[in-house]
């Protein structure tokens, strides 16, 4: 019997106290820049924080995954005329490169499948508007960096 021992309460990627991270609201910012839900996406009870509230995931581990993320983004701002192609396939290498980076952390598959669904949101849709996608999956990820914990 579990008890009302804390340990046995840790949190899984995904859960929190108020429910589930709404990876549909993410989804819906990432592709269409809908800001209605702005404050339920990046507030302090968001749905990105809310993705994040486990700490088995460090922050150097997640750096790993968004570092190139950043280059990426960077190297399409300074050349509007980059290839789509090429940047879409630079995108789902970052499916094997997350999974690479979050291979050790326990509990982490609910959390890198929440991720991959995010980059398959800037994959696919019009090549028009690629670059605001990855730019708004870039703040996303910010966020999740942002309100993810190091390891204690």
């Amino acid at each position: 019997m579990m008890g009302n021992n804390p340990r046995n309460n840790k949190q899984q990627f995904g859960g929190n106290y108020q429910g589930q991270s709404n990876v549909g609201n993410i989804i819906d910012y990432i592709k269409k820049g809908d800001t209605s839900k702005i404050v339920e996406i990046f507030g302090s009870n968001g749905d990105i924080k809310n993705l994040v509230r486990s700490p088995v995931i460090t922050k150097t581990q997640l750096r790993k995954f968004y570092d190139p993320i950043v280059a990426l983004r960077d190297s399409v701002v300074n050349n509007q005329k980059a290839n789509r192609d090429e940047i879409k396939a630079k995108l789902a290498i970052m499916i094997p490169l997350l999974q690479y980076s979050l291979r050790n952390a326990r509990d982490a598959e609910p959390f890198i499948e929440k991720l991959q669904e995010m980059i398959k949101a800037v994959i696919d849709g019009s090549d028009d508007d690629l670059v605001k996608r990855l730019d708004r999956f870039s703040d996303v990820f910010q966020a999740v960096i942002a309100y993810s914990k190091e390891k204690q």
